[in-house]
């Protein structure tokens, strides 16, 4: 056997390493390295500035997102106008900036009928409108050929976006009114919670006293007579509306009239319907002009064009007035607000 020196066996054993293990560096090298899917502390885990710019404005994106959503359902269950219908039926609703109703209210038992077991919320302002006049017409309140005096009071957010919500209003109560054979007489204002109370009627003239009469003998003190208590009128319209049981629109629609006439009885005036109070006005020869906006005499279709030009010109004040004034057509004199002898046919 042959005798192999130390360098000789070192030789043949590198040689048969080499043979029994493969070269896997250039394997190795070409296999594609893919990322640690969490850190283990001992490989460092770089990210590409461009990733993290990339992430961060899809963080940005997403918060604006959040907070447009947020500040939209803000103002969808946000009221924004307070809306009165007064016929007889006292019906008041809440809408948000989208004229969408919030809440429906019934103010007396009238408006309980009327509403029934309806349910308007969220729907746009037109469709209530619609379904509250269909319902009056249901119970007898517009009936075919009959002319039916209706009074809008609104309390909004802006003194135009008022008056173009009196206006629309005004177009889709008497379109729903001609829709069952009827007119709608719209008699539209603007309401403030600031509306000062009229003047408090003069109370009667106390009796007058009798000088003390200094007696020649003693004479039996006289009973004493209670004097009569006189209630205490409340000083806000709003405490006024509760006590007499009716809306706060038509409470300061009444505050109004007794600036005019002192001399009508609030309490007459608050169970009376609207068409009622109309015609007394009109026999007393009244001029409302001052007080409600009269789109009584116009159309269906002038109301409309008077709305959509209101809408064209939504920051031009002076061609408002100007337009506000064309449609009161009794300013001029020709006759008041609430006469409607001269009225033509709108159908």
């Amino acid at each position: 056997m042959a005798e192999y020196t130390d360098m000789q066996l070192e030789s043949l054993l590198s040689a048969a390493i080499d043979r029994s293990v493969p070269d896997l560096r250039e394997e190795a090298a070409s296999a594609p390295v893919s990322l640690l899917s969490a850190p283990d502390g001992i490989v460092s885990v770089q990210t590409s500035r461009r990733s993290s710019a990339l992430r961060r404005t899809v963080m940005g994106l997403a918060a604006c997102l959040v907070l447009m959503l947020g500040l939209s359902s803000f103002a969808f269950f946000r009221p924004l106008s307070v809306i009165g219908i007064d016929v007889n039926p006292s019906i008041e609703l809440t809408a948000n900036y989208f004229d969408k109703v919030l809440s429906v209210k019934p103010l007396n038992e009238d408006a309980v009928t009327i509403i029934g077991d309806m349910d308007l919320k969220y729907v746009n302002l037109d469709i209530a409108m619609n379904a509250l006049v269909a319902s009056m017409a249901l119970h007898g309140y517009f009936e075919s050929g009959q002319d039916v005096a209706v009074l809008v009071s609104v309390s909004s957010g802006s003194e135009s976006h008022n008056l173009t919500l009196q206006k629309k209003l005004a177009v889709d109560i008497k379109a729903a009114a001609s829709a069952v054979g009827a007119k709608a007489s719209v008699y539209t204002q603007n309401i403030d919670k600031t509306s000062v109370a009229p003047p408090t009627p003069p109370a009667s003239s106390s009796p007058g006293l009798t000088p003390p009469v200094t007696p020649s003998h003693t004479l039996s003190p006289a009973p004493e007579t209670p004097s009569p208590v006189t209630p205490t009128r409340p000083a806000t319209a709003q405490e006024r509306a509760a006590q007499n049981g009716i809306s706060y629109g038509k409470q300061v629609f009444i505050d109004k009239l007794l600036t005019l006439d002192p001399t009508l009885s609030e309490s007459e005036l608050a169970v009376m319907p609207i068409g009622k109070i109309a015609s007394l006005v009109k026999q007393r020869g009244l001029d409302l002009s001052s007080i409600v906006d009269d789109d009584s005499d116009d159309s269906v279709k002038e109301n409309i064009e008077d709305f959509i030009a209101d809408l064209d010109t939504p920051d031009d004040d002076d061609d408002d007035g100007k337009e506000n004034n064309d449609d009161k057509k009794g300013n001029n004199g020709n006759h008041n607000g609430w006469d409607e002898d001269d009225d033509e046919d709108d159908d």
